[in-house]
């Protein structure tokens, strides 16, 4: 067996630690709820993360993607009208955009691909019953309106 000796120092440097995907999703949502320009940095781009990217785009919001940096406009965010969300297979973009799309006051269309359609959302159904809200959906794939 080989030994190793440590000799204590003081540590220096830069870390870039990386994003949480659940906080860049909700930082995107609040961002394109809110008036005006928002800034968010080193963001982790995945493709759950451009779902969600695409699905604030479609409500109206202008987001503008310069590497890791998203410039968001929340100005005209709800102005637009027959929204079509695909969540691709990202489930933290669909769970999250339920409810904010029921802002929107209008017929909004969720798609998606992979198994996300064999997601339970049950839990949305109960919900809408219970609130009154108008849906159709089909089973075994994501093809919901609200």
């Amino acid at each position: 067996m080989h030994s190793l000796t440590i000799h204590p120092a003081r540590l220096q440097g830069v870390i870039n630690v990386p994003t949480s995907k659940s906080l860049a999703h909700r930082a995107i949502i609040c961002a394109a709820l809110a008036k005006g320009e928002s800034v968010i940095t080193n963001i982790s781009m995945s493709k759950d993360i451009e779902a969600t990217i695409g699905a604030m785009r479609a409500l109206g919001a202008t987001i503008i993607t310069q590497g890791t940096t998203l410039y968001i406009n929340g100005n005209d965010t709800f102005k637009e009208d027959h929204v079509t969300i695909n969540c691709n297979e990202s489930g933290s973009t669909l769970r999250f955009m339920v409810p904010v799309a029921l802002r929107n006051k209008r017929q909004v269309h969720f798609t998606g691909g992979g198994k996300l359609g064999q997601r339970p959302l049950d839990v949305f159904y109960d919900i809408f019953d219970k609130q009154g809200i108008a849906y159709k959906h089909k089973e075994g794939v994501l093809d919901l309106f609200i």
